[in-house]
C-alpha cells in the first residue's frame, strides 16, 4: 500500500459515507425498505472497483469496463439471485434482468412515489449507484476535485428529492448535508496537509489541528442529521411546515394494475393478507375509470370518513369480513364489493365513485379491520331488464388513438344484440374462447399497442390484458365500463374459517354499469371465475392454484344457510375444496436464443443500461419541467410544439426554428408517414390558434396538444431501428441542449 493511498483513506471513507447516505435517500421512492440492501451494496461495489482500478493503474476505459461488468454481476446477484450459478449470471439471469429493466422503463413514465420496489427499479438503481460511485472516486482521487466528486451523490439526493415522497424529507436533508460537510472537511484536511506548509509548525501538526476542527464540525453536522432521523415531526402545528397534514390533500400513486405482473410472477408465494369471512368474494382494492391510451388510472376524490360508518343505499344481505394485512404494500384497503360500511380503523378515506378506501399511512401493511359488504346476486333476466340509470360520461371515454381494427371488432362482437347485458356477456365469451390463452410469459402493458398485439397477433396474456382489452371493447360498444383491481378469494382453512390470500391471487376484472343493477362484474380471463356469479357470467368459480400458479383450480361453491345470512355474516355449511382443471399449455422461455443474441453484446448492453440512468432520466425531467413551467394554455401548446423538434430531427426531417407551423408540416413530408403528418397537422392548427387566434386555446386544447406531440414523437421514433433508438437515448450530446 503506497503512502499516497494510505493518506487518502480518511477521504475515501468520507466519500463512501456521502454516497451511502445519498443512496439511502432513494428509499423514499419505494413503499418498503427492501431495495436499500442491494442499492447500498452497489455503492460499496462501485468504490471497490474504482479503488482496484487505481491500485492497478488501470486506464479510464478499463475502469469503466470493470464498473459495467460489476454493475451487471451485482444487479443479477442481488436482484435475481435465483437465476445465477455460483454468483455468475446465466442466460436466464440476463433474460430476467432485461425483462425487469424493460418493465421499469415502461413503469417510470407512470409510477409516482411511493411505488413498489420492483426488480426492474431496484436493478436500475443498483447499476446507477455503481456507475456514480465509480465516477465519484475518479473525480476525488484521480482528478483531485472536491466539488465534482460530490456531484454524483448530489445527483442521487436531488433525484430522490424531486421524485420521492415527503416522508422523512427533513431527516434525509439533514443527513445528506451532514455527510456532505464531513466529505468537504476531510478531503480538505487531506489536500491541505499534503500540499501546503504550515506557519510555525510541521505539516503533521497542521494536519492534526485542522483534523480537530474538521472532526468537530463533522460531529455537529452528524448529530444534527441523527436528531433529524430520530425526532418525529408530530407537533400540532409542526415546528417546520414541511408537509400538508390535511388528509384530504391530493395523493397519487402508481396504478395498481401496473403491479399485477410483479405480484403474479416475482412475489407469487408471498401472503398479502388473510380474511375471515363466511362469504367468498373477489377482495377488491379499487376501480380505474380513466384510460389515456397507455394506462388505466383513477382521478377519484377521497374524503375522510369515520370508522364503522354505515354507507347509504346498500340494501341486501350483508356479510362481514375481518382482514389482517401482512405484505400488501398498497395504500388501498381490500373490501368485498359492494361495501356497506367503512372499515373499523381510523385514518381512512373513501371514494364513493370507485367504492374504495385508502389509508393515510404509507401502506396498509400491519393493519387489521372489519367491514361489512352487501352480497350481490343477479340473474340474466334481472340484468336484461334493468332500468336505465345515469352514469358519468367519463365511463365511456376512449382515446382517439384507438386502432380502427379494435373499433370494428367491438361492433362485430356485439352486432345484433339489443341489451347492454347481452353485449357485455358476448365480449366476455369472445375473450374466454379460442384462440385466447392465459399466459404470464408476455410483456406487461395494456395500452393501445398492447391491446392490438393481444387481440390480433398473440392472443395471449394474463388478467391485465384481458381486463384492459375488455374494458376498451365494451366502451366502444357503448357500455360504461371500468377496471377493478384486487384479489381472488384465496385458499380456505376450514378450521379457522379464514382465507389466505397470496400475491399469486392478484387479479383484475372489468365492471360494467347496467342501469338499475349498478356496477356488475364480468370475467373475461380464462381460468378465472367470480364467486357466486356463474348464473349470469356462465363462468364457474376458479382461481390460481397455489401449488401451480400458472394453472387454474375450480372452487366448489359453498351454500350459505338462508337464516344465517345477516349483518354479521354466516358460517359455511361445507368446506370449499379445490380440484385442478386444465389450462392451455404455456409458452416456454427461449433462454438459448436470448443468450445467443445478448452474449456478443453483453458489455455494451451493461454500459447502455448504466447510461440509461443518466441521459434519458435527465431529458425526461427537462420535459416535465418545461411542461410544468408553462402557465397558460397558450404556453403549453407552444411547449408541446417545441417538444417535437428533437424527435423530428432525429427522424431525418429538415426542422428549422424559423419555420412556421405550416412550413414545418410541409418540410416533414413523408418522413414520419401519413399518420404522423396528419397528427402534426392537427398540432400545427392548435399552434396557429394559440399564437394568432382571437380567443386563444383552452386547457383541454393544451392537453390535446401534448397528446398529439407525444404521438408525433412516437411516429418519429418508429422510423428508426432499435439500434438507432438505443444510441439516441444514451447520446450525451442531448444534455447540452437547453430547455
Amino acid at each position: 500500500m503506497s503512502d499516497e493511498f494510505r493518506d487518502d483513506l480518511p477521504a475515501l471513507g468520507a466519500l463512501v459515507l456521502l454516497d451511502l447516505v445519498a443512496a439511502v435517500c432513494l428509499g423514499r421512492l419505494f413503499t418498503t425498505g427492501g431495495a436499500l440492501g442491494p442499492i447500498l451494496a452497489g455503492v460499496v461495489v462501485g468504490h471497490v472497483v474504482a479503488v482496484g482500478g487505481r491500485l492497478r493503474h488501470l486506464s479510464a476505459g478499463a475502469t469503466t469496463a470493470a464498473a459495467a461488468l460489476a454493475a451487471l454481476v451485482t444487479a443479477t446477484v442481488t436482484v435475481v439471485p435465483q437465476h445465477t450459478f455460483f454468483g455468475l449470471p446465466t442466460p436466464g439471469a440476463l433474460h430476467a434482468l432485461l425483462m425487469a429493466l424493460s418493465s421499469a422503463r415502461r413503469d417510470f413514465g407512470v409510477a409516482i412515489a411511493p411505488t413498489a420496489p420492483t426488480e426492474g427499479f431496484v436493478a436500475a438503481c443498483v447499476m446507477a449507484v455503481i456507475v456514480l460511485a465509480t465516477l465519484a472516486d475518479w473525480a476525488a482521487f484521480r482528478m483531485r476535485t472536491t466539488v465534482e466528486a460530490a456531484v454524483p451523490a448530489f445527483t442521487l439526493f436531488t433525484f430522490a428529492a424531486v421524485l420521492g415522497t415527503t416522508r422523512e424529507r427533513t431527516s434525509a436533508t439533514l443527513a445528506f448535508v451532514g455527510a456532505l460537510l464531513v466529505w468537504f472537511v476531510v478531503d480538505h484536511v487531506v489536500v491541505v496537509a499534503r500540499t501546503r506548509p504550515w506557519f510555525q509548525g510541521s505539516a503533521d501538526a497542521g494536519r492534526r489541528a485542522l483534523s480537530r476542527a474538521g472532526v468537530s464540525i463533522g460531529v455537529i453536522g452528524l448529530v444534527g442529521a441523527l436528531l433529524g432521523l430520530a425526532i418525529p415531526f408530530s407537533q400540532q402545528p409542526p415546528a417546520v411546515a414541511w408537509r400538508n397534514r390535511n388528509r384530504n390533500h391530493a395523493r397519487t400513486t402508481i396504478s395498481p394494475l401496473v403491479d399485477i405482473r410483479t405480484r403474479l410472477v416475482e412475489r407469487s408465494d408471498v401472503v398479502a393478507f388473510t380474511v375471515k369471512s363466511a362469504q367468498r368474494s373477489y377482495w377488491r382494492l379499487t376501480s380505474l375509470n380513466v384510460f389515456d391510451g397507455e394506462i388505466w388510472s383513477s382521478k377519484g376524490s377521497y374524503k375522510d370518513v369515520d370508522k364503522d360508518k354505515a354507507l347509504k343505499n346498500r340494501a341486501g344481505n350483508q356479510a362481514t369480513q375481518t382482514y389482517s394485512i401482512a405484505s400488501l404494500n398498497s395504500i388501498w384497503l381490500p373490501v368485498a364489493y359492494r361495501p356497506a360500511s367503512t372499515p373499523s380503523i381510523d385514518g381512512i378515506s373513501y371514494d364513493s365513485d370507485a367504492d374504495a378506501f385508502i389509508t393515510e399511512k404509507p401502506t396498509s401493511n400491519g393493519l387489521a379491520y372489519s367491514v361489512r359488504s352487501t352480497v350481490p346476486s343477479f340473474t340474466p333476466d334481472e340484468l336484461r331488464h334493468s332500468k336505465p340509470a345515469p352514469v358519468s360520461a367519463g365511463e365511456l371515454e376512449v382515446p382517439p388513438t384507438i386502432d380502427s381494427r379494435v373499433v370494428a371488432l367491438a361492433g362485430q362482437i356485439t352486432h345484433g344484440l339489443t341489451t347492454p347485458y347481452d353485449k357485455a356477456l358476448a365480449i366476455q365469451q369472445y375473450l374466454r374462447s379460442s384462440p385466447f390463452r392465459y399466459d404470464l410469459d408476455v410483456p406487461p402493458g395494456h395500452g393501445d399497442d398492447a391491446i392490438v398485439r393481444f387481440l390480433f397477433i398473440t392472443h395471449r396474456g394474463y388478467c391485465e390484458q384481458f381486463a384492459g382489452s375488455y374494458a376498451v371493447l365494451a366502451r366502444l360498444a357503448g357500455l360504461p365500463t371500468r377496471v377493478a383491481v384486487g384479489f381472488t378469494a384465496g385458499d380456505y382453512d376450514a378450521a379457522s374459517g379464514t382465507w389466505t390470500v397470496r400475491e399469486l391471487h392478484a387479479h383484475a376484472w372489468p365492471e360494467v354499469f347496467l342501469g338499475s343493477a349498478g356496477w356488475v362484474a364480468f370475467e373475461p380471463t380464462p381460468g378465472r371465475g367470480i364467486p357466486g356469479a356463474q348464473s349470469y357470467t356462465g363462468a364457474p368459480e376458479s382461481q390460481a392454484n397455489t401449488l401451480r400458479p400458472r394453472t387454474a383450480s375450480t372452487v366448489v361453491p359453498t351454500t350459505l344457510a338462508p337464516s344465517a345470512t345477516g349483518t354479521n355474516g354466516a358460517t359455511p355449511t361445507t368446506t370449499p375444496p379445490t380440484t385442478a382443471t386444465t389450462t392451455p399449455a404455456l409458452s416456454g422461455r427461449h433462454h438459448g436464443s436470448v443468450w445467443r443474441i445478448v452474449a456478443p453484446m453483453l458489455l455494451l448492453l451493461v454500459v447502455l443500461a448504466a447510461l440509461a440512468c443518466v441521459v434519458p432520466v435527465t431529458i425526461a425531467l427537462r420535459r416535465h419541467r418545461r411542461w410544468s413551467s408553462a402557465v397558460t394554455p397558450t404556453d403549453k401548446v407552444l411547449v408541446a410544439w417545441s417538444d417535437t423538434d428533437e424527435a423530428l430531427a432525429f427522424a431525418g426531417a429538415a426542422v428549422r426554428r424559423a419555420h412556421t407551423p405550416t412550413e414545418r408540416v410541409e418540410s416533414v413530408g413523408a418522413t414520419i408517414g401519413e399518420g404522423g403528418v396528419a397528427t402534426l397537422t392537427r398540432l400545427a392548427d392548435l399552434v396557429d390558434v394559440a399564437a394568432y387566434g382571437p380567443d386563444g386555446v383552452s386547457e383541454d386544447d393544451a392537453l390535446v396538444a401534448w397528446r398529439e406531440a407525444s404521438e408525433v414523437r412516437r411516429e418519429a421514433f418508429a422510423t428508426r431501428s432499435r439500434w438507432q433508438l438505443v444510441l439516441f437515448a444514451i447520446n450525451p450530446r442531448r444534455l447540452r441542449r437547453r430547455g
